[in-house]
């Protein structure tokens, strides 16, 4: 549902900007509405290639976070039914049956599940389901395996890598899991130099306001920090070719938010200003008429 979410406010760009710029190709069109500090700086010495870490450990910790069943709401938020996972897989019925907005409605609605050592069953036993050979296949198991197929190094390794702190026994993990997390792991692995780094990743405890424990957040900053400054195309950045001037960033900052994007990709009437955080008093609805509007004749040429 996002996806078809991003590809409406794609085209919704190509169509502003093919109206303030009728003589652009479908080529131009194309990499110019995917270009949407005010300046950041560009830097050749980062790399901006995805860590192994990232890519099979440290961002894998999100399917912790899927419920096994989402709502699908109407506008109102009234609750229309739910769409079970285990069921969803490679399956597309709720999009084609035009209920796109409100899946996500449902989710701007809905609390993810806290990071943790477990998955939810749908999850980890259906994501990969076959009625015509069926079986399971344990995700998380699935998991574990990557980050070692990609050489990843253990977790205590990780905690050296990010803090400076040398692991050397059990209680010294003390600071960053729970005593019922590390009970857990000492039923399973001999030693605690044994622990993968997705296992380890996902037992930590949660650092203030995050979902994730220390080590997890160290490295997915770190990754987000190389995508950003190694990039020479990041939009942010100034003195570089593809540059924005001063007014196209501003209004670009002041239209990109996920709540407007929402509010532009879908038939909501409202939306809470944090759309991945749930409505509160703190984050209260948005009317979207309030939201501003993108002016493409800042990028006329």
């Amino acid at each position: 549902a996002l996806v078809t979410a991003c590809v409406i406010r794609h085209n919704q760009h190509c169509d502003g900007l093919a109206a303030a710029n009728p003589h652009w190709d479908d080529d131009k069109l194309y990499h110019e509405a995917r270009a949407d500090g005010l300046y950041s700086e560009y830097n050749a010495d980062v790399n901006p290639d995805v860590m192994q870490e990232f890519g099979a450990a440290a961002f894998r910790h999100s399917h912790a976070n899927i419920n096994s069943q989402f709502p699908i709401l109407e506008t109102s938020c009234l609750n229309i039914s739910q769409m079970k996972l285990r069921y969803s897989f490679n399956k597309v019925t709720e999009i084609w049956d035009g209920k796109t907005n409100s899946l996500l409605k449902g989710m701007c609605e809905d609390s993810m599940r806290s990071t943790g050592l477990c998955y939810e069953p749908d999850v980890k036993d259906y994501f990969a389901f076959n009625v015509v050979k069926p079986r399971v296949i344990d995700l998380f198991v699935i998991d574990i395996g990557r980050a070692r197929d990609h050489g990843i190094a253990p977790y205590v390794y990780y905690i050296h890598y990010c803090y400076g702190k040398h692991i050397n026994q059990w209680q010294d993990l003390y600071p960053y899991i729970s005593h019922e997390n590390i009970a857990k792991l000492k039923a399973i692995y001999k030693s605690f130099t044994d622990i993968e780094l997705m296992v380890g990743g996902l037992a930590e405890q949660h650092m203030k306001g995050s979902t994730l424990g220390p080590t997890f957040a160290c490295l997915v900053s770190i990754q987000f920090y190389h995508l950003k400054f190694g990039d020479r195309l990041y939009f942010e950045h100034q003195n570089q070719p593809s540059s924005f001037n001063r007014a196209q960033l501003m209004n670009i900052k002041s239209t990109a938010s996920m709540a407007n994007f929402l509010c532009k990709t879908t038939d909501f009437e409202s939306i809470q200003l944090y759309p991945f955080l749930v409505p509160s008093a703190a984050n209260p609805r948005i009317d979207c008429k309030q939201f501003n509007e993108f002016n493409y004749n800042l990028f006329r040429e």
